[in-house]
């Protein structure tokens, strides 16, 4: 907790000067001790430095409060490189004035000194004050959205939020899809889905589907499993994922054709489509939330899941 409050001590500091440079330039010129003896006043050159202090602040804020720590590093990084031209001016040719010192000293170097080495010790990917209602709040607008039952992610937000952020991180693997073509990822992504749950997950990939575009009839086809009706890549995508969860003697051969048709970046995308996919039915079942299969809803159409 103290770690944090340095590091938004420190961006604090880098806003408030920020903000005083841009509202009134000329009287931040007047009013801070030893500028008026670096020359005359420049409005664009003090607009400039201006823009530099709020943007830094506010990345090291928000990098603070998310527990990000590349964004800290880049919000530190030219408050850092104007720290470090000041001890050179201070090291070189002294100090403008007592007053100066102090400026220099305590509003500029000390700041970002104690915030350089504080931010180390800000936990990684853990939200600060009010992250958790956030969680909350978001899932629950997910939960609406998708008419689907989050419990066992709000569990997981009052026991461990920071480990949260860290599940929807790897859940970002998803968005990768190399030179595949769309079906070929949905196939993969509904064929691991089914493997894994036949209840409101399944119901969940299927609405999503649907909503980025992919055909009911499709979608339909894939559950049936009637692999003549729908377009090569979702029937390859579909019975790669399957055949890869059951650990199949087909699926070396369904890997090469991707990789031939494809490429190597394919089947890379359907990889990380199918470890995406079955990740929440799986973390849901070892939660205790697993539930009865369901008949799945495609555009109001009752869809039984095909048994193997």
């Amino acid at each position: 907790m103290f770690a944090r409050l340095t590091v938004y001590a420190c961006a604090l500091i880098l806003i408030a000067t920020g903000a005083a440079m841009l509202l009134n330039g000329p009287l931040w010129y007047e009013r801070t001790p030893g500028v008026t003896m670096t020359g005359p006043y420049n409005p664009h050159f003090v607009l400039d430095i201006g823009f530099a202090f709020l943007t830094s602040g506010a990345v090291l804020g928000i990098g603070a409060w998310m527990g990000a720590r590349p964004l800290m590093i880049a919000g530190m990084s030219w408050p850092a490189l104007h720290a470090g031209l000041h001890m050179v001016g201070l090291v070189t040719m002294g100090p403008a004035s007592a007053a100066a010192l102090w400026t220099e000293v305590f509003g500029v170097i000390a700041p970002v000194f104690a915030a350089g080495i504080a931010l180390a010790y800000v936990p990684v990917l853990s939200p600060g004050f009010g992250g958790r209602n956030l969680q909350h709040r978001l899932t629950e607008h997910f939960e609406r959205h998708w008419s689907y039952d989050a419990s066992y992610l709000h569990e997981i937000i009052e026991m461990a939020p920071d480990t949260m952020v860290r599940f929807q991180t790897f859940q970002g693997l998803a968005a990768y899809q190399g030179a595949a073509p769309p079906l070929l990822i949905a196939g993969a992504t509904l064929g691991a889905m089914l493997e894994e749950d036949c209840g409101p997950c399944a119901q969940l990939t299927v609405d999503m589907l649907l909503a980025r575009g992919v055909s009911p009839s499709v979608v339909r086809a894939l559950i049936e499993g009637s692999w003549d009706q729908v377009d090569e890549a979702a029937a390859l995508g579909f019975r790669f994922a399957q055949a890869l969860m059951r650990r199949d003697e087909t699926v070396q051969s369904l890997r090469d054709t991707i990789q031939r048709q494809y490429g190597q970046s394919a089947a890379l995308a359907v990889a990380y489509a199918v470890m995406v996919a079955r990740s929440y039915p799986l973390l849901k079942r070892a939660l205790g939330h697993d539930q009865a299969c369901l008949q799945l809803q495609v555009y109001g159409h009752a869809q039984m899941v095909r048994q193997s």
